[in-house]
């Protein structure tokens, strides 16, 4: 019976071995993993950051507001322009939905019209004016005083 425990005792000690080098390698597994999920935790948060930087710069928008914008947004152009249509007023983004069709430049031409008409100048009387404040920018500030004196006395 003795010769059974022996073959017993080697059988225990080469499995304990086994096993022992099984947990080693387990471990050695369970560490590489953590970095692998660590690391890809952290390029998946600088691509969601980038993405999102790079949207909100081509839109003119400060990319501070980023720190604002929900983690389970997709990281598609669209998604953050509805997010930024949605939640935008509430940084002083400007909704482009109201001017969407109109050519570059006629918001501001349209609204310097505006304000001349309210001015009561016609833009023909305008022109005239700026005209006359050229001229007068070359000559020095005394003709600038000069012509503002003038025009403050004609009501303009």
């Amino acid at each position: 019976m003795s010769n059974y425990e022996d073959d017993e005792d080697d059988f225990d000690t080469e499995s304990n071995d086994v096993l022992g080098q099984l947990r080693k390698a387990n471990k050695a597994k369970e560490k590489q993993l953590k970095e692998i999920q660590e690391e890809l935790s952290s390029l998946r948060k600088d691509k969601r950051d980038r993405t999102i930087s790079e949207v909100l710069t081509a839109r003119g928008v400060n990319p501070k507001i980023s720190a604002f914008i929900p983690q389970d947004i997709d990281l598609t152009e669209e998604s953050l322009s509805s997010w930024l249509a949605e939640y935008g007023d509430v940084f002083g983004v400007p909704s482009n939905q109201s001017n969407s069709g109109l050519p570059d430049g006629f918001a501001d031409t349209y609204k310097k019209a505006q304000a001349t008409i309210d001015g009561g100048i016609s833009a023909d009387r305008e022109q005239m004016i700026q005209a006359q404040m050229d001229e007068a920018a070359t000559k020095g500030p005394d003709a600038l005083k000069a012509l503002f004196a003038d025009l403050g006395k004609a009501g303009y």
